[in-house]
């Protein structure tokens, strides 16, 4: 891992010289020197990190959007938008709601830093989704989890339990990052994502789906 000094001269080049915009509506938006899909794996990370609940996560082609809610008491709300703005750039917008353009910069710099450290790590992925509303407690949804993720040959390397969900990285043989998120509500079926990362989008979208697929049967097998 490079040295925090080399980090952050690397994550003001990849964005763009930290350029930021403020429009009428109070997005602040920048542009990042990587893809999408990349771009919008490490947000999710890093609001995570910071305890929020990702509500939705969605994967278009060159875009994308994360709505996510901070942790109690507050619960406000925060949206980010993913946008291919040119080859491999990302024109990432944050609508910080009342959260505040403080928070909002703030998180524009963690992403930029977190996308520069990153790159020096791993190479620009791009990134397919999935998602499904399923019956059962949190436990049941790890077990089921831990099956299909040997279903398609992943080892976790990194897994986080909390009381709201849960999130899950694994690496697959075939080079495939797959990262499951696990939203309980305060009342209804869990909320899965699956998102799948690879270097070529239609087996990123092949290999989210089929991870669903896996973790739908090996639920239903448990209950």
């Amino acid at each position: 891992m490079p040295a925090p000094r080399i980090l952050l001269p690397l994550a003001l080049a990849i964005a763009g010289g930290c350029r930021s915009s403020d429009e009428e509506n109070g997005t602040l938006a920048r542009s990042i020197a990587r893809p999408p899909g990349m771009v919008s794996r490490v947000a999710a990370d890093v609001l995570l990190e910071q305890q929020f609940r990702i509500e939705r996560d969605v994967h278009r082609e060159k875009g994308g959007e994360i709505v996510a809610r901070e942790p109690a008491p507050g619960k406000r709300e925060v949206v980010l938008h993913f946008e291919e703005n040119e080859a491999r750039h990302t024109l990432l917008r944050v609508d910080p709601g009342g959260l505040g353009r403080r928070f909002g910069e703030q998180l524009l710099d963690q992403i930029a830093v977190r996308v520069g450290a990153e790159s020096e790590r791993i190479p620009p992925y791009v990134r397919g989704s999935a998602e499904g509303s399923y019956e059962g407690t949190l436990d049941e949804a790890l077990s089921a989890l831990h099956v299909a993720l040997e279903q398609v040959d992943a080892s976790v390397f990194d897994r986080v339990v909390q009381t709201w969900g849960a999130r899950v990285e694994a690496y697959a043989t075939d080079d495939t990052l797959y990262e499951i998120a696990i939203v309980v509500p305060e009342e209804g079926p869990l909320g899965v994502l699956f998102a799948a990362s690879s270097d070529d989008k239609e087996k990123a979208d092949r290999r989210a789906e089929q991870v669903k697929q896996e973790f739908a049967r090996a639920l239903a097998a448990l209950r």
